[in-house]
């Protein structure tokens, strides 16, 4: 008993004993500490009045005080609690002693010696660095620890400035949280995941470096997007930008606030392509609320309609040049994409001014085709790839843009010599 080895440092006064005592009730043998948790060390006590010491020692050959658990509490409470600090030295031979402040003499030990467990550590392995992951998706938080129990906070800390959100929390032991990323975060690159004990805020690991959030799956049609006029019998680009999405996709075209589709156009088709030529079947109506729908067929959730009405309908070849055109608007580009020239079809409802012009993809104009005062009527140009200056210009994507007074709409020209 580690009472009969301690004697020598335990003054015995035998008349005290017989009206006064303290007794450890715990720790006292066996028990089992752990660094960073709160603790409650316990006792009895008879005919001892005022305040106690309790302080913890370690059994090394001799007694060496280690902490002063407190200096001063009242004898009555009977309990005191400890948060057991990080910085012990982890050991299976440890004791506490308490004693009265007023009269050393009353005091007592635990009777055996109880353990104190290494400092816990937390690591977080995943994610660590580098990762890329997508707003909407669902991904394991992982880590590993190491004599941690109770709950741990999960935080994504955003960027170098200390901005941060709350994950979520769970059980140090778990090892594992499935997060899914919310649509509504930023994407960025400048992320890590911070994980520490709810209890003892200082067991905390960060991901070693910094990991990305990328948009999530998103597409979204350009063309048509609304206000065009396409001619029954003719060919055009549908095309769509597809964010972090791969396999096929479905196009469909709908009609005014129908919920079932007027047409499949394609039953599948790469997504990531961006284009699909159409030619309209003559058996689709003529109609002015067309909109193209774009769905995946890996993730069904994520679609895209066209943002306004288009219209469908056949271009009126009159013989009388009097007569009125059916609309105002571009009627067809022949062919698109085109090699040595492209056939532009446009029509005019009532005369006015009118602009056709050509623009590259960051906006800059770069061939003025028609810039006049128009009569009604249907008409064609052509252009053959070149800029204002005649120059020959590169392979790519191009618009062609159409203005009036009262009209405007733009038209995805492809330019392949």
């Amino acid at each position: 008993m580690i009472k009969k080895v301690l004697t020598f440092i335990v003054l015995i006064c035998t008349t005290a004993l017989l009206f006064s005592t303290i007794t450890v009730t715990s720790p006292n043998g066996g028990e089992v500490w752990t660094p960073g948790t709160y603790r409650f060390v316990n006792w009895t006590s008879s005919g001892v009045t005022g305040d106690v010491s309790i302080k913890l020692y370690r059994w090394t050959g001799i007694m060496t005080l280690e902490a002063t658990i407190s200096s001063s509490i009242a004898v009555s409470a009977g309990t005191c609690s400890w948060m057991v600090p990080l910085n012990l030295t982890p050991a299976s031979n440890y004791i506490v002693l308490i004693a009265s402040i007023s009269n050393p003499n009353d005091n007592d030990m635990s009777d055996n010696f109880f353990t104190i467990n290494p400092v816990p550590i937390l690591t977080v392995t995943s994610p660590n660095g580098g990762e890329t992951w997508v707003k909407g998706n669902t991904y394991p938080i992982t880590w590993t620890n190491t004599n941690l129990t109770g709950q741990v906070q999960i935080r994504l800390n955003i960027g170098t400035y200390g901005n941060y959100s709350t994950v979520g929390f769970a059980n140090a032991t778990a090892g594992t949280y499935d997060w899914t990323i919310p649509a509504t975060l930023n994407p960025g690159n400048e992320f890590k995941i911070r994980i520490f004990s709810v209890l003892q805020p200082a067991i905390a690991d960060t991901s070693d470096n910094f990991f990305t959030i990328n948009p999530g799956p998103a597409v979204t049609i350009t063309s048509p997007n609304g206000g065009e006029s396409w001619r029954r019998g003719s060919t055009y680009p549908i095309t769509w930008a597809a964010t972090n999405l791969t396999g096929n996709a479905k196009l469909e075209l709908f009609r005014g606030t129908a919920t079932t589709p007027t047409a499949t156009i394609v039953a599948s088709t790469i997504i990531t392509n961006g284009v699909q030529m159409w030619n309209i079947p003559t058996t689709i109506p003529e109609a002015d609320d067309y909109k193209v729908k774009i769905s995946s067929l890996v993730n069904t959730a994520v679609y895209d309609y066209s943002n306004d009405y288009f219209t469908i309908s056949d271009v009126v070849e009159n013989e009388d040049p009097g007569s009125v055109p059916l609309v105002t608007g571009l009627k067809g580009i022949y062919p698109n994409p085109f090699n040595a020239k492209a056939t532009i079809e446009y029509s005019v409802k009532a005369a006015g001014d009118v602009s056709i012009a050509v623009y590259d993809v960051k906006g800059r104009l770069v061939k003025q085709l028609l810039q006049t005062r128009s009569p009604q009527g249907s008409y064609t140009l052509s252009w053959d790839g070149t800029d204002n200056t005649g120059k020959q210009l590169s392979n790519g994507i191009y618009y062609l843009s159409m203005h009036t007074d009262a009209y405007h709409t733009s038209r995805k020209l492809i330019l392949m010599k």
